[in-house]
Parts: C-alpha cells; sequence; structure tokens
C-alpha cells in the first residue's frame, strides 16, 4: 500500500469527524425557513411564466405585428413584473428568519428585478409614444433584454430552489446517520 493510499482513509477520517461533530448551535443556526422556501417556489413558477411571456414578446417584436399584439403582451409582462416584485417584498418581510443562503438569494434576486421594471417601463413608454413606429430598433432592444432579464431570473430562482432542496435531502441523510450511529 502506498502512502498516498494509506492517506485516504485517515483524510476520511477527518472529514467525516468534522461532520458529524457540529454542535446543535450550528446545525439550528443552518435551519432554512420554510416559509422563505415555499415563496421561492412560488417565485419560480411566477418567473418561469414572465420568461415566457417576455420571450413571446420578443417574438412578437421580431415579427413586426400590430401595435395592439404588443400593448396586449406587455400589459402581461407589466402584470407578471408587478406580482413578481410584490412576492420580493413578501421575501424582504420574510429575510429575517431566512437562512444565511435564503438571504443571499434574496439580495441577489433585487437587482434584477429593478432591472426588469425599468426595462418594462421604457417598452411601456415606448409603445404608448408611438403607435406607428414602435417597432424601432430601441424598442425591439429593450424587449429583447427584457427576453434575457426575466430568463436570467428565472434560472436564478430555479438554482436557489434546487440548491434549497438538494440542501434539505442532504441534512435529512446527515440525521439519518446521526441516528444510525447512536445506536
Amino acid at each position: 500500500m502506498t502512502n498516498r493510499t494509506r492517506r485516504w482513509p485517515l483524510m476520511l477520517a477527518f472529514l467525516l469527524l468534522e461532520f458529524f461533530t457540529i454542535g446543535p448551535e450550528s446545525k439550528a443556526a443552518s435551519q432554512d425557513s420554510a416559509a422563505v422556501s415555499k415563496l421561492l417556489s412560488a417565485s419560480k413558477l411566477a418567473a418561469f411564466q414572465l420568461s415566457k411571456d417576455t420571450s413571446d414578446m420578443a417574438a412578437l417584436a421580431e415579427a413586426n405585428v400590430s401595435w395592439t399584439s404588443n400593448a396586449d403582451s406587455i400589459e402581461q409582462i407589466r402584470e407578471d413584473v408587478n406580482f413578481m416584485g410584490q412576492e420580493l417584498v413578501k421575501l424582504d418581510k420574510l429575510k429575517e428568519t431566512a437562512s444565511p443562503w435564503q438571504s443571499d438569494a434574496i439580495e441577489k434576486l433585487h437587482p434584477l428585478m429593478l432591472q426588469l421594471a425599468s426595462n418594462t417601463t421604457i417598452v411601456i413608454d415606448q409603445l404608448n409614444q408611438d403607435h406607428q413606429h414602435f417597432n424601432t430598433s430601441t424598442y425591439k432592444r429593450f424587449v429583447d433584454a427584457n427576453a434575457d432579464e426575466a430568463g436570467e431570473l428565472s434560472k436564478m430562482l430555479a438554482n436557489f430552489v434546487s440548491y434549497g432542496k438538494t440542501k434539505h435531502k442532504f441534512e435529512q441523510l446527515g440525521s439519518r446517520i446521526d441516528i444510525g450511529t447512536a445506536d
């Protein structure tokens, strides 16, 4: 047996010792807020819908369809963005009960939501200013930016929700191991 293969069991033992000797206060401090997790999951679904709606509008802008089709589409996006903003306000109110990663997730949502709200306002203003020439390159650029930002928001929320679920499964497995070693 080489020195390298002898070190693996020792390194593994140290890692397991470190993992299982985390005190109860550390375990309690890392508990995720069920309310925040639930709201992040609901926001993930809403962000997916927003991403779909902004992608649909980008396709409409490229197809040079009527002003009313674009107006209907941006109205739906405005409602989606407003809903997402309300979800973010709810998350902010729960931030005190959030675990560190949940708090970080909430913070990272802010800049994307601000950018989406800003882009949506610009698209609405462009539509309202000139019904004849709404398909300008500037208009299309903001519609595309909205689609990109909504896609990023949707991915970010999906990743955070996935992380939370995986973390929860990992913690459940860890508690099963603790139970199994106590006997």
